[in-house]
């Protein structure tokens, strides 16, 4: 049941802020070809706390405040269209058990993933043609 509370929990927050930030077109900056902000901008590290155990996709990430008590969030940059199935193989190919499949349409997809330590949500969330893929990794209780 926790596994099922973790997935609706963090397919909320995932969705949410996407869609909050892709409709958020209140700013009219007239330097629009501006460098983006450092929060923006990728690592090629994972962010602090995140287990380096768990396989992801991509090449740069960013913190993601995970919805979740006690969970650790991360936003692939740049993720695209097929980041969400990479997401899904790596992790069953890693030895991770489905303890929700993936579901939902293109527009939103979730799936719960565990192994003996993590318990692993991934979200995938297109609007408009834009892509946006997290991670939400809590320990097993």
């Amino acid at each position: 049941m926790r596994f099922k509370k973790f997935a609706a929990v963090v397919a909320a927050a995932g969705a949410l802020s996407f869609v909050a930030a892709c409709s958020d077109d209140s700013s009219s900056d007239a330097n629009s070809s501006a460098a983006p902000s450092q929060t923006d901008a990728g690592s090629t590290a994972l962010p602090e706390g995140f287990p380096a155990d768990v396989p992801v996709v991509g090449s740069e990430y960013k913190p993601y405040d995970a919805p979740a008590s006690g969970a650790v969030g991360m936003e692939v940059v740049g993720a695209t269209a097929t980041s969400f199935d990479e997401a899904v193989q790596k992790l069953k190919d890693a030895g991770f058990t489905e303890a929700s499949a993936p579901s939902g349409s293109q527009s939103l997809r979730t799936a719960t993933f565990t192994n003996a330590k993590h318990v692993v949500g991934v979200v995938g969330v297109e609007v408009g043609g834009e892509y946006r893929l997290t991670y939400n990794v809590a320990p097993v209780s």
